[in-house]
């Protein structure tokens, strides 16, 4: 009908009505632009605003993990008890139960579970980067950069130390399946806990474990602190206030 009214006012050189013709193409033009921008964004922010959610879900999942993991584990202290039995060399039988204990769990190792499946979509869909809010973006970034480099390389350098120690305490100390363990394995009965107390190599070995257990819980426990204050950001982002 436009279309119609311009050509028409051309043919009768009727040139206003062909400029107001004119000018309404333009502006219909300019609005449908502006209408899908409009609707476009509109989707974006939905979509951004779920990637938050989800986000959320992906940082209470890793979260509880790691504390559930840190409540279980505190080998650090085990070791250090071990180590000052080896130290003090007692003559008693039963005085070398954390000894034992510390010996059947050298090959458990524990590492941080990382998430990051949401994080890495946001990235590649740029909704990180359009992400108005930049404490949290700065919040989100942080962690994740936290969680792929340092802690990676920290956990990589602590496995290393940590399987060295335990060669040296498995060329020294015999074990044997034990089912009714935590660990399935036991140090073998009989063996003489004595012959530990000057063992060079093997208390060397004890206080390589016990440094690589004491670096990894204290980079888990940094690393912890940082997902619950990300969690609690985005947690006042995404859910209503009560």
């Amino acid at each position: 009908m436009i279309l119609d009214n311009l050509s028409r006012a051309l043919k009768t050189q009727n040139w206003f009505a062909a400029g107001v013709e004119f000018i309404i193409v333009i502006l219909g033009v300019v609005i449908g632009f502006q209408v899908n921008a409009w609707a476009q964004a509109r989707e974006l922010r939905g979509r951004e605003e779920q990637y938050l959610v989800e986000l959320l879900s992906d940082f209470r999942a890793m979260t509880d993990a790691l504390e559930r993991m840190e409540a279980q584990s505190r080998y650090e202290a085990d070791l250090a008890e071990a180590i000052d039995v080896l130290r003090s060399c007692p003559p008693d039988e039963a005085a070398w139960a954390p000894v034992r204990q510390a010996l059947a769990r050298h090959r458990i190792r524990t590492q941080i579970f990382v998430v990051d499946g949401t994080y890495e979509e946001m990235v590649a869909s740029g909704a990180l980067a359009r992400l108005e809010d930049t404490a949290l973006k700065a919040q989100i970034k942080y962690t994740y950069s936290l969680l792929n480099n340092n802690v990676r390389v920290s956990s990589a350098a602590n496995a290393a130390l940590a399987v060295s120690a335990s060669a040296v305490i498995v060329g020294v100390v015999p074990f044997a399946p034990d089912p009714d363990s935590l660990f399935q394995v036991s140090v073998a009965p009989g063996f003489e806990f004595q012959s530990l107390c000057d063992h060079l190599e093997l208390n060397n070995a004890m206080l390589d474990l016990w440094h690589a257990t004491w670096s990894r819980e204290r980079v888990h426990a940094g690393v912890l602190e940082v997902m619950r204050e990300t969690e609690g950001m985005l947690a006042a982002r995404v859910e209503p206030a009560p």
